[in-house]
């Protein structure tokens, strides 16, 4: 979620919304795909790749 003191100015309906806030678990999954493609020597090198052209 957000910062706790924003979310006091929130409507109830759009803080309980699971589009806009997702579980926990689901976004578990994503950390972790982040983190693989960042230790990724393959993303490493397209990375540098971009950045030199």
């Amino acid at each position: 979620m957000a910062d706790a003191r924003t979310n006091v100015l929130l409507p109830e309906d759009l803080l309980n919304d699971p589009i806009l806030y997702l579980a926990a678990e689901s976004l578990s999954v994503l950390e972790f795909a982040a983190a693989a493609t960042l230790t990724d020597p393959n993303h490493a090198e397209l990375m540098a790749r971009f950045k030199s052209a």
